[in-house]
């Protein structure tokens, strides 16, 4: 029975080797400075903007008011809170990935026209932007992110151009918290209107109370 022969390859032998495979090892290298230089210059280079969000509170009456702060003063306010945000707040989270708030965005002056220039290479043509295709845009580029266990939210965005970026994230705010403000204050006039009406029609007295204090909640919320 034969036994395997073993081989142990001298630093000379290793040398030879690469000296054998020089041109295969100097056209790799070749290859990948060439690969490497024309990322360089063709890839679209990207900044990233950032806004904290947090609800703003009324601490006397512990009602959420229809507004929503950005930036540092959104971190200090939010120190604290536990994680159940307000039900509006939560709203305006699920509001900035509607197709509501890509619909508006869209007619504002120069926006589709800016972000179909949103490329990976530069040398990519422009692509035609609509309203649903703004919808997935922002589905898939703007991200919301906790910051620890406090009620803040960072929403970034990425885009070529960093002042663009930022107007986009402006816009995305107002729209949301303007969209909100409209909705809620709807809801809560036709509350108004109801308890009115049930309230003019109600003889029993505790009945009449318990309505009552409905109402001025209601109109409460309407006037934050």
């Amino acid at each position: 029975m034969m036994g395997a022969d073993s081989y142990s390859e001298s630093l000379a032998d290793f040398l030879r080797r690469l000296w054998l495979a020089r041109v295969y090892l100097m056209f790799g290298a070749i290859l990948g400075a060439a690969s490497g230089i024309f990322l360089i210059l063709t890839l679209q280079p990207h900044y990233e903007a950032r806004m904290i969000v947090a609800p703003a509170l009324v601490q006397d009456t512990g009602e959420s008011l229809m507004r929503f702060e950005t930036g540092g003063d959104a971190v200090r306010r939010s120190i604290g809170l536990d994680n159940s945000l307000p039900a509006d707040f939560v709203k305006f989270e699920q509001v900035l990935r509607e197709n509501t708030v890509a619909g508006i965005l869209s007619h504002y002056d120069g926006v589709l026209d800016k972000i179909s220039q949103d490329h990976v290479f530069t040398f990519a043509p422009d692509d035609k932007m609509n309203g649903a295709m703004l919808s997935a845009y922002l589905l898939r580029h703007i991200k919301i992110q906790p910051i620890g266990v406090t009620g803040s939210r960072i929403i970034s965005y990425s885009h070529p151009d960093p002042q663009f970026a930022i107007k986009v994230l402006k816009h995305l705010h107002t729209i949301a918290d303007e969209t909100i403000r409209q909705k809620t204050a709807g809801e809560t006039q036709e509350r108004i209107a109801w308890l009115q009406k049930e309230l003019s029609q109600s003889a029993n007295p505790d009945h009449r109370e318990a309505l009552t204090s409905l109402l001025l909640a209601q109109e409460r919320r309407r006037m934050l």
